[in-house]
């Protein structure tokens, strides 16, 4: 749909568009670089994102830009259809724990959708992100999402509740949003409180064990 990719790509520049499907061409996936950001590229941009474990999106990012070693250029519009909790957990990217006594009051504010008092980001806070890309009043405990909304399985953006199998954290769990689609036993994640941030991370089938993957239901 014609329409469509321009839309799509509506912020970027032929230029930019070149720049990319260079970049793409120098990893494998040859393109010519007519600055067309069309099917073509955007299927080459799928394999690429899968072949690395990034959210499978066909659209360039922050992520992939650096792996490209593309210069930021500005980001298109997303696609259609994701979720607004997707969204939501997008936009605080990057925001971590501030050593010491001090809190992040950005990760505090999240605390009141998992109904739990605290004014410390060391609480382990991946449930209450969770709770708070979702706007609902939930838990602060990871494997309370176990037994939350539908089942899935393979959904993008659904709810995926880890459990640690190795390290001082085996037994543990973990919550986040599937971002990818899991590729050699490896599944791309975004979510809280991982490396005390919010980012993407890569969960393995040889260190976790997928509990449960559930969809969201309205509040």
């Amino acid at each position: 749909d014609p329409k469509g990719r321009r839309q799509r790509g509506e912020k970027m520049t032929s230029e930019d568009t070149k720049k990319i499907q260079i970049a793409l061409s120098n990893h494998g996936y040859l393109l010519a670089a007519d600055g067309d950001y069309g099917d073509k590229t955007m299927a080459c941009m799928r394999a690429f994102q899968s072949a690395n474990f990034l959210p499978i999106t066909g659209m360039p990012y922050e992520e992939v830009l650096k792996l490209l070693n593309v210069a930021p250029i500005p980001i298109p519009v997303p696609e259609d259809g994701e979720p607004a909790w997707a969204t939501r957990g997008k936009s605080v990217l990057g925001e971590k724990e501030v050593p010491g006594s001090r809190s992040n009051p950005k990760i505090v504010a999240m605390f009141d959708y998992a109904k739990y008092d605290t004014d410390s980001d060391e609480t382990p806070w991946c449930a209450a992100y969770i709770s708070w890309c979702l706007q609902q009043k939930l838990s602060a405990a990871a494997n309370w999402f176990a037994n939350y909304g539908t089942p899935v399985h393979g959904k993008l953006w659904s709810i995926c509740v880890w459990r640690h199998k190795t390290g001082s954290l085996k037994g543990h769990y973990h919550v986040n949003f599937r971002a990818a689609q899991t590729v050699n036993g490896v599944t791309r994640c975004l979510g809280g409180n991982q490396n005390n941030e919010v980012c993407y991370g890569n969960y393995d089938e040889t260190n976790y064990e997928l509990v449960a993957e559930r969809w969201p239901v309205k509040g």
